[in-house]
């Protein structure tokens, strides 16, 4: 269970089947953001997971950062996973921690809640900055890190008003470019990013006047706009991310 646990966080930033972003938009203007990996493909290919799971399933908990740092499935006496818990801990030190395990439904989930969408970004920035210097420490050990970095860190950053929400792309395609024509081991970074879907929902607290993205879906109360992409799609066209919602007044 150990090592599944430390595994998942380096499943978080690096592959999952699906992957969801969830942005609250509230009234009084604080605005709650999340990212979810869902692993429940990937814990069905893992061969050993029955035997490695049965004394700790099912498992639905939230921590923050220090509590999942201390969490007893954490312990490790690898030095490089010590590491990584570290690196990651500082990372989403503004986060918290949703983990679910289960034999039908399997997630981990990093979510905080800012004041307003400027403190939100700064967040993000902030991640942005701490996850570049570590992708400096890594050196050409981690290319798939580096590619989650370039596309996760660099791509969400939100203006909104009350009334109109705009996102837009910062992505540097040539360092993606360049890390899709390399490999990891015997793992190829374009069939493990191609494989995942990228979801976003934007929850508003007023319905929906109108959306960029043609083909993003509205709830019946048209206070929630999904979108959904494949990896695909973005690294091949990454202002495909980019949207402008309008709310009624």
């Amino acid at each position: 269970m150990k090592k599944v646990l430390l595994l998942f966080i380096s499943i978080f930033c690096l592959a999952s089947c699906e992957i969801t972003e969830k942005i609250y938009f509230d009234e009084d203007h604080q605005v709650t953001y999340s990212i979810e990996s869902n692993l429940t493909q990937l814990m069905k290919l893992e061969p050993n997971k029955e035997q490695a799971l049965a004394e700790n399933y099912p498992i639905d908990t939230v921590m923050t950062i220090e509590e999942f740092g201390a969490w007893d499935l954490m312990n490790d006496d690898n030095s490089s996973g010590d590491f990584q818990k570290e690196s990651f801990k500082e990372l989403f030190k503004d986060f918290n921690v949703h983990v679910k395990l289960s034999q039908e439904d399997s997630y981990f989930s990093l979510f905080t809640k800012q004041n307003s969408v400027q403190e939100l970004n700064n967040v993000l920035s902030d991640l942005k900055r701490k996850a570049l210097k570590y992708e400096e420490e890594e050196g050409e050990t981690a290319p798939q890190n580096k590619l989650y970095y370039d596309y996760m860190f660099q791509n969400n950053q939100f203006n909104f008003d009350g009334k109109t929400l705009e996102r837009n792309s910062e992505l540097n395609m040539n360092n993606i470019q360049e890390l899709l024509n390399k490999e990891n081991g015997d793992m190829g970074l374009t069939g493990f990013f191609y494989f995942t879907r990228y979801n976003v929902e934007y929850h508003f607290p007023r319905p929906i006047k109108s959306i960029s993205d043609k083909k993003a879906k509205v709830s019946l109360d048209r206070k929630t706009a999904f979108i959904e992409k494949s990896m695909d799609d973005i690294l091949s066209n990454p202002n495909t991310m980019d949207i402008v919602i309008e709310l009624q007044d």
